[in-house]
């Protein structure tokens, strides 16, 4: 898929789910780190009740780590459900959310050929979300996933089988005012 594709899903994902929280609340987000390793990670937690939210994700990544001998690419979405468990207001406190996410792309060890790869994670996370001066919103969370793996066995990156799942999130909270946040 070709970079101009993926910038334009994610300019559109943007947009409309800008447009869709003037009316609902939301939270449009990304996850910083990632950064760091070339991973581009937008999501945006729509408010479905109270105590419940949907979250939407798209992933991309490019990547030529010479150091390692290494050089990836990989585009992924991913949808999770999450419960609170915590009687504050949307989006604060604690969360159950169960998960899954697909990705595919390929990894290329410089001298070895080309390994393209598709892995479906589906897991449980458990965490926390707190809005600072009603915007700002901080999402932390972990918990086990079952990776379903199109790779070798012998690959160990990718392999089937159980992992974690790590959350670090920050996002800008769209919607009324939210009256449980920290100022």
């Amino acid at each position: 898929m070709s970079k101009k594709i993926i910038h334009t899903l994610l300019l559109c994902l943007l947009f409309a789910t800008a447009a869709t929280a003037q009316k609902n609340q939301g939270v449009i987000k990304l996850n910083p780190i990632g950064f760091a390793f070339g991973i581009f990670d937008l999501g945006y937690e729509h408010k479905l009740s109270e105590r419940s939210s949907f979250e939407g994700s798209l992933s991309y990544a490019s990547r030529n780590l010479r150091l390692l001998d290494l050089k990836y690419n990989f585009f992924g979405v991913g949808a999770a459900y999450r419960y609170y468990l915590t009687k504050k207001d949307f989006p604060v406190g604690f969360y159950a959310s169960p998960q899954a996410r697909f990705s595919s792309g390929s990894f290329i060890n410089f001298g070895s050929p080309t390994e393209k790869f598709a892995a479906t994670t589906i897991g449980l996370v458990l965490g926390y979300q707190i809005v600072y001066f009603d915007v700002i919103a901080l999402d932390i969370g972990i918990g086990p996933g079952y990776v379903i793996s199109g790779l070798s066995p012998d690959a160990a990156l990718l392999s089937p089988g159980i992992a974690p799942i790590f959350n670090f999130k920050v996002g800008y909270f769209i919607g009324s005012k939210n009256t449980g946040t920290k100022k």
